[in-house]
């Protein structure tokens, strides 16, 4: 028989340090043959936070599968995220990305599924499936084979499509060609035992699908801290969950582990979780040190029966009568009046700001310069033969078409996806923002960065604006400009990652460097933060009419009004 150790998730930078001593014993007691850490090691990929987990990592058993998760990729750090995502990672844990380990009963390799360009999901690709096809199809059949990757190939029920890993069906059927036996992962920070065959429908084979919860991290997700260990035989793989129990500062078994038998030695079909023919599956609840006995365990995983830290079990959601096909819906009133005012602005906005960017003129008067054209760059056309539009429009554009609000409205208003709330969507599946062109919406906070400099010129735009034949001036041109930056201000630093980059990542103000600055530029950020939407398209009229202002002016249709 051999032992797996499954931890994941430690998150180092945001542990709760009174689980880690009890880990430690508790992988020493349990003596395992090799111990997976199903990647995201640190919370942000900090040099600190990766010499904290190395060791931590070398205190407990060896030897180790480790493979990085997203969170062990870089993410404010920009040229570090994209010009070596996994520097830190292979200077202080492995330079290896496909860690193995093998032994005469057991085959463990590792996948590192984090990407530069996915800030939460995660990927495989062809080439990396091909290696790891090659290992595994070359082994005995009689050795179990064991996949660990970050991000998960199945979901507990009710978790979105999109939290698999990108390429899952692709992946998962050459592992199960060349005979895999289990596939664990984390990622999610909850429990979860299950198999390939009812996602997949792979016919001949079903893998056993084993998820950790978070071992150490504070960034529970209504489950304790927990850790899975794998007793692996012949005909039979035992998955028991750990579960931290802080009121008597120890780990307990729970209920949500699962024994699989295998069918025949010749055929090795493995069926898993007591779903398909040959399986079975048990709950067992002891302490350790004390033998208890177990109970019949039924097709679905139970509800963790041990409470969450704040002591309350989880409610069950009351059940609603099902909807489906495009427009279906228990609503009443009308739903569809709340589209067409998205629809009528921003498409008029969409269409004038595209004609105003490709026309290239008026778009300066006196001291007055559009927003749509600044910072101006080359208007005398000497190496740019276009409209100074087109040069900086991917800062605002992107800004925009990124931004957490916008994109429910414009999901919502264009696409109908979903038309409403509560509204059936034409669509079947769903894979979130993980694809061309949507997978770009995860650069908005980095678009955050573009347009807090391009506030920079439009306030110079501004204070320019009040200069008139080298005095000061008052036109109506200088207030319309200087209101429309301060919109676009009040809009640019409501924006949710602002809130997190200020405060919303820090657990204890009290406890950091700068904390009270830092709780009270969260509160002010929290308060404009509540308004964001409103603020959204003030800007967006103030933007357009500033512009709409200056072009008059510039083409003579109307004379600009000196008031001072």
């Amino acid at each position: 028989m051999r032992k797996i150790l499954h931890v994941s998730d430690l998150h180092f930078g945001r542990i709760d340090p009174a689980t880690l001593e009890p880990l430690r014993m508790a992988a020493e007691r349990l003596r395992p043959d090799v111990v997976i850490v199903s990647g995201d090691l640190t919370q942000r990929a900090k040099a600190s936070q990766f010499r904290e987990a190395r060791d931590y990592l070398a205190s407990l058993p060896q030897p180790q599968i480790v493979v990085p998760g997203n969170h062990d990729v870089p993410l404010y750090d920009v040229a570090s995220r994209f010009l070596r995502p996994l520097s830190n990672y292979r200077r202080f844990i492995t330079d290896d990305l496909e860690p193995w380990y093998q032994d005469e009963e057991i085959a463990v390799v590792g996948i590192n599924t984090a990407r530069s360009l996915t800030f939460k999901g995660g990927r495989i690709n062809d080439v990396q499936v091909g290696r790891v096809r090659e290992r595994l199809c070359a082994l005995d059949p009689n050795v179990t084979k064991v996949i660990v990757t970050h991000h998960p190939f199945d979901l507990p029920e009710g978790r979105s499509s999109a939290d698999l890993v990108g390429r899952a069906l692709m992946a998962m059927e050459a592992f199960v060609a060349c005979g895999a036996d289990v596939i664990a992962s984390g990622h999610l920070h909850v429990g979860h035992t299950g198999h390939t065959a009812i996602r997949y429908k792979i016919p001949g084979r079903s893998a056993l699908v084993v998820q950790a919860g978070t071992a150490t991290s504070t960034r529970e997700r209504g489950e304790p801290n927990s850790f899975n260990s794998l007793s692996i035989e012949r005909e039979q793989i035992a998955i028991e969950r750990h579960v931290w129990r802080p009121a008597d500062r120890s780990r307990s078994n729970d209920t949500s582990g699962a024994r699989r038998r295998r069918s025949s030695p010749q055929r090795r079909s493995k069926s898993s979780v007591g779903r398909t023919g040959g399986g079975s599956a048990r709950h067992r609840r002891r302490r350790w040190g004390r033998k208890a006995g177990s109970r019949r365990r039924s097709d679905r995983i139970q509800p963790d029966p041990f409470p969450s830290r704040g002591g309350r079990a989880m409610a069950e959601a009351e059940s609603v009568p099902a909807r489906s096909g495009f427009g279906a819906t228990l609503r009443r009133d009308a739903w569809w009046l709340e589209l067409l005012p998205v629809v009528l602005l921003l498409g008029l906005f969409g269409l004038y700001a595209t004609a105003r960017a490709f026309e290239g003129r008026y778009f300066e008067w006196g001291p007055y310069l559009s927003p749509f054209y600044s910072p101006l760059i080359d208007p005398e056309h000497r190496w740019w033969p276009f409209s100074p539009a087109l040069l900086i429009l991917v800062g605002p554009l992107g800004f925009r078409a990124t931004c957490y609000y916008y994109r429910k409205a414009y999901y919502r208003a264009f696409f109908l996806d979903p038309p409403a709330c509560a509204v059936g969507e034409s669509r079947s599946g769903y894979r979130g923002e993980t694809t061309f062109p949507f997978v770009l919406q995860n650069f908005h906070r980095f678009f955050f960065y573009l347009a807090v400099l391009f506030l920079a010129f439009l306030w110079y735009d501004a204070v320019v604006a009040f200069r008139f034949d080298g005095g000061f001036g008052v036109g109506v041109g200088s207030i319309v400009l200087a209101l429309n930056v301060v919109l676009l201000s009040l809009y640019t630093f409501s924006c949710h990652s602002l809130r997190h980059l200020v405060g919303g990542k820090v657990d204890c103000f009290s406890c950091s460097a700068s904390g009270r600055v830092r709780h009270r530029a969260w509160k002010w950020v929290s308060a404009l933060n509540e308004r964001h939407g409103l603020l959204a398209w003030l800007s967006l009229v103030s933007v357009a009419l500033a512009d709409l202002y200056v072009r008059s002016v510039a083409c003579g249709a109307i004379a600009d009004v000196r008031l001072l």
